[in-house]
């Protein structure tokens, strides 16, 4: 049976350019969901004109061209 410190031990020796992918294989099985995208909070930019500069923000933000 295999333990959490198990599962810990082999976390810690993931080389970190497999990180996002082991990341994902254990996610179904953590009953939770994923992060909201990062585009979700480009509203709370501080800005007052964001519908007129909507295509400058998300640009910005890597978004669009």
């Amino acid at each position: 049976m295999t333990t959490r410190d198990d599962l810990y031990h082999l976390v810690d020796r993931i080389d970190l350019v497999h990180l996002d992918a082991a990341a994902e294989a254990l996610r179904p099985y953590a009953g939770r969901q994923p992060a909201m995208p990062a585009s979700l909070g480009m509203g709370h930019s501080g800005r007052g004109d964001l519908s007129e500069h909507a295509d400058e923000l998300l640009a910005e933000s890597g978004f669009g061209e």
